[in-house]
């Protein structure tokens, strides 16, 4: 189970998981709506709707990948201006 806790960046809200990192809320409605479309796809028997379904998903997967890349190179920064502040 995963803990959201809300934080303003900048124009856009990110969502600070329990267990670490940063969620994209656009990430989370992507992956979402592609379940959708996949169950309505399914159940219809459209299979165009099926793979706009997995095609959205997929989109929010790689969306959340972005964030956790995103998450490691503040990491880093802070970690080199620690540095930078201790030489």
């Amino acid at each position: 189970m995963r803990l959201l806790i809300a934080h303003s960046a900048g124009s856009y809200t990110r969502f600070l998981s329990s267990e670490g990192g940063y969620l994209d809320p656009m990430s989370i409605i992507d992956k979402i709506t592609g379940r959708t479309k996949k169950a309505a796809g399914d159940i219809t028997g459209d299979g165009s709707l099926r793979s706009e379904g997995r095609r959205e998903e997929r989109k929010g997967e790689e969306k959340d990948k972005l964030a956790d890349a995103q998450d490691r190179v503040e990491e880093k920064a802070q970690d080199v201006a620690d540095l930078e502040r201790r030489t």
